[in-house]
């Protein structure tokens, strides 16, 4: 809005330049001839042309220019309307160039002020219509777009606002994409503690039945072992003909009764066999090669009947336990894989949540910097424009008093519309993976 103070103050200038080149031209009838139409509309519809608001072109011609030159103004021309470091005053006989117009509202207050009082060649010259030309350039044109700037950034603080809200929702709908795959890995992780425990119990079967297999093995190898020495012994000629050979000084009786006890076995039916005992396997006494022989067969062909029982037994128990770890891996695998996926899934929402959070809200401090200095500026602009337009008005009659400059200048002026309101920025939203994710459980 800077750039269109200048082009008020511009008009202002050029429009009492004209005036008063017409008052002192017409007092002189040589120059009657050569007088350029400087009608304030004209030169109100040359100051709009140019290349933009921020440039304004000189409203003259080059005829106009060189008809103006040989003409000497009986009265100095205004110069408080331009600061030193814009355009500087115009001499008799010289073009200004086209140059930076900018001017602040105090300065163009200031000159606004004097021309009202007079201390120029335009306080003497009426303005008629362009006054109110100027008034609708200021309420209609200047003090719309001033607001229009205003609600300009207040809807890009909003919308900047929102950007960053909206890291937030697109966060919250990527971790809800990990849902499935979390309710999955909760699934499969139930069933997986349930088989790990049936696990455990089924190893410690097998483990169990393992030690008892090589125990009953032993006791299998240990009778197996007595029977084969039995056997060996008891079948070999040679420890049979040591047992029946007569010793030189035995006795028949003597001699009779050791062969008898050695390979029959123990006499325990007494000597007339009135006794009643229980007799050694074989249908023969007990003790007997007979009754040795076949215990000794029968304990190792039972140990060996429930060795292999337990093999069999073991060999069961190591396949249930097989199976069933082999299911418990499975469903390990599909809930450390869910449990990866949703992981990831949790993991790049939360990354991708943190960059869109940092990034946007620097967008929106580096933006709420800008605009607060601008909220400032349009405050001032506002105050200007607000008193160059009392200013105006109070000189639509055509005559300004030292009451209504003053009034205008100590007049306040409401700027809260100018208010830009600041929102909070959302605090950054906690986003972690869960420790319950991503970890196995055995």
């Amino acid at each position: 809005m800077a750039n269109l103070l200048p082009l008020v103050l511009t008009f202002l200038f050029i429009s009492a330049t004209a005036d008063t080149l017409h008052a002192s031209l017409r007092a002189s009838p040589a120059n009657m001839t050569v007088l350029p139409d400087l009608h304030p509309k004209a030169v109100t519809q040359a100051a709009g042309q140019g290349q933009g608001d921020d440039d304004l072109a000189d409203v003259t011609t080059d005829d106009d220019s060189q008809e103006a030159a040989k003409v000497e103004p009986s009265s100095p021309l205004p110069t408080t309307f331009l600061s030193s470091k814009s355009v500087p005053a115009v001499q008799a006989g010289t073009a200004s160039p086209p140059e930076s117009l900018e001017m602040t509202s105090a300065a163009m207050e200031k000159a606004m002020t004097e021309l009202m009082l007079g201390n120029n060649a335009f306080g003497a010259t009426p303005m008629g219509g362009s006054v109110k030309k100027i008034s609708d350039l200021i309420r209609k044109t200047m003090m719309p777009k001033v607001k229009a700037a205003h609600v300009s950034d207040q809807k890009e603080l909003l919308r900047l606002i929102e950007e960053v809200k909206k890291c937030g929702s697109t966060k919250n709908g990527a971790m809800r994409a990990a849902v499935p795959e979390t309710n999955k890995y909760r699934k499969e992780s139930k069933s997986h503690k349930t088989c790990r425990s049936d696990e455990a119990v089924k190893f410690t079967t097998k483990k169990n039945c393992l030690v008892e297999q090589k125990s009953a093995f032993n006791l299998k190898k240990a009778e197996c072992d007595k029977f084969s020495v039995l056997s060996k012994k008891l079948g070999t000629t040679k420890d049979n003909r040591a047992i029946v050979t007569k010793a030189g000084s035995e006795t028949t009786e003597s001699y009779i009764i050791r062969i008898s006890a050695t390979i029959c076995g123990n006499h325990n039916h007494g000597k007339k066999g009135t006794k009643k005992v229980t007799g050694g396997w074989g249908g023969g006494l007990s003790g007997g090669f007979l009754d040795q022989y076949w215990r000794a067969r029968d304990k190792c062909e039972k140990a060996e009947k429930k060795w292999k029982d337990k093999v069999k037994e073991c060999k069961a128990k190591v396949a249930l336990y097989n199976v069933r770890i082999a299911q418990c891996d499975q469903f390990q695998s599909l809930m450390d894989a869910a449990s990866c996926k949703s992981a990831i899934i949790s993991n790049d929402a939360c990354q991708s949540y943190s960059e869109c959070y940092q990034n946007t809200v620097k967008l929106f401090k580096n933006f709420e910097g800008v605009v607060s200095i601008n909220e400032l500026d349009r405050k001032a602009e506002w105050r200007g424009l607000k008193r160059i337009d009392c200013l105006i008005e109070a000189f639509a009659d055509g005559k300004v008093t030292d009451k209504e400059v003053t009034a205008c200048k100590k007049r306040s002026v409401d700027t809260s519309l100018m208010n830009l309101k600041f929102p909070k920025v959302p605090a950054l939203q906690k986003c972690a993976v869960s420790q319950q994710i991503g970890r196995a459980h055995v």
